[in-house]
């Protein structure tokens, strides 16, 4: 089926090895799943009815965190593998949302979202390609097809970018919408030019540095796909996720086979808030681009606000005709030391009041301040950009102080505070949408 969605969240295609391989060497391009293998790639679409809502599976594909805002991105899938769609408003279907920590179960009240391809963004797209030595010919050859799929399918308002890599790193095409010059750009030549070991961490800085620069109008994402393990990076898992999560990037991971670094491919998606998958079949290349497409561009969102930082665990229960179905997903919002974290507290257009809905965030704060007295803070203030910038620089810098004398107020010293304003000057969203500005009016925080 062809593609006619890229999204948010995507994509970085790496591929990562584990050991130097010799030139020449034959591979085993397709590897022995294990007893059980039963993969799930959502490969269409169907709307939500009587007719196959018996074989339903709920999966919750990640969990978004910033602050004391938390957002599930949920699928509905059949035993066809096909997502289920138009189930946002049947409500007594939606039977069950916990949030369970240490202190206990909270049940949550949300409104169930539903968001399609049809309606989604322009997306400028990093696919990162790893061709190191155990990738061998066969096994890159059916990832670089796969690849050529993607750049024939897409649509006309997403941009590619192209990137091989080993121990070293090249950009092989893009930033660019045009399919015939990412075609030409994109060769399938195997391991020619490469072969060697393994900088998968560095690979990934590298694309977020190229999608920093794209437009802010464009959901920006990566895909990575590894063969095995990173031996060769200077970049540490830390350093791809502070990247990715300041720049808003979305990174999903692939690996392959059984010589893979698993807990650092699924680490690395969670905190980016992307999508895993570990396959070991040589055609579910093809699957399992479509299904990281359908996924990240066609879901339910689920929001809600948390009391505290640290281990949670969301549990979901969907009800249908007296049956049920469950998904749950931990994950562990305690803000990074030494990156910038969004604090969710809201301003009126052009004031520096803190709205009174705001002030759970700042508490929920200042509780995790209290209990790690060794932290200090430095809060990040920032504007649209409507007015003029003088007014708005003065304006960030008032609003972060408004937020450094609620912390003092809930018994934070002073002296622990910093705060700066930055204006208008460093946007994370478009300013010509009311959406785009309303992101922009922001406050973020830096724990030192």
């Amino acid at each position: 089926m062809k593609n006619t969605v890229l999204f948010v969240f995507l994509l970085f295609f790496i591929v990562s090895c584990k050991t130097l391989q010799n030139d020449g060497e034959n591979y085993v391009a397709d590897e022995t799943p294990p007893l059980g293998y039963n993969p799930i790639f959502i490969t269409n679409k169907v709307e939500y009815d009587a007719s196959n809502k018996d074989s339903l599976q709920v999966n919750i594909s990640n969990v978004r965190y910033e602050g004391n805002k938390t957002s599930a991105f949920v699928h509905l899938i059949n035993d066809n593998n096909n997502l289920l769609t138009n189930a946002s408003k049947k409500d007594k279907i939606w039977c069950q949302v916990i949030d369970s920590t240490n202190l206990g179960e909270r049940l949550i009240k949300s409104e169930i979202l539903e968001y399609k391809d049809i309606n989604s963004s322009p997306i400028s797209l990093a696919i990162v390609m790893d061709h190191s030595g155990s990738m061998g010919e066969e096994r890159a050859k059916n990832m670089q097809l796969a690849v050529q799929k993607l750049i024939e399918n897409k649509r006309n308002k997403d941009r590619i970018t192209l990137i091989r890599y080993d121990n070293k790193i090249a950009l092989h095409g893009g930033p660019e919408s045009d399919v015939s010059k990412l075609k030409a750009s994109h060769q399938i030549n195997g391991l020619q030019g490469y072969g060697s070991l393994t900088a998968t961490r560095d690979a990934i800085i590298e694309a977020v540095s190229v999608l920093e620069k794209e437009p802010l109008t464009h959901k920006r994402a990566v895909v990575v796909f590894t063969d095995g393990y990173d031996n060769s990076s200077k970049l540490e898992i830390d350093d791809v996720v502070k990247a990715a999560r300041e720049k808003n990037i979305f990174v999903s991971t692939v690996d392959y086979g059984y010589n893979v670094n698993e807990k650092m491919l699924k680490e690395i998606a969670n905190r980016t808030y992307g999508i895993y998958h570990h396959i070991y079949l040589t055609h579910e290349f093809d699957y399992v681009f479509e299904d990281i497409y359908n996924r990240l561009s066609n879901y339910y969102l689920i929001e809600y606000d948390v009391d505290s930082f640290g281990d949670h665990k969301l549990k979901l229960k969907i009800c249908v005709d007296g049956k049920e179905f469950f998904d749950e997903f931990s994950y562990n919002n305690t803000p990074p030391v030494g990156s910038l974290v969004l604090l969710n507290v809201l301003f009126d257009h052009d004031k520096s009041t803190l709205k009174k809905e705001s002030k759970k965030a700042v508490k929920m704060l200042a509780d995790y301040m209290k209990n790690n007295p060794e932290l200090n803070i430095e809060l990040h203030g920032h504007t649209d950009n409507t007015g003029n910038p003088d007014y708005n620089l003065k304006l960030s810098d008032k609003r972060a102080e408004t937020v450094k004398n609620e912390l003092v107020s809930l018994g934070i010293e002073d002296k622990k505070i910093s705060f700066i304003g930055h204006g208008d000057t460093k946007p994370i969203a478009d300013n010509n949408t009311n959406d785009g500005r309303a992101n922009n009016r922001r406050t973020e925080f830096l724990l030192k």
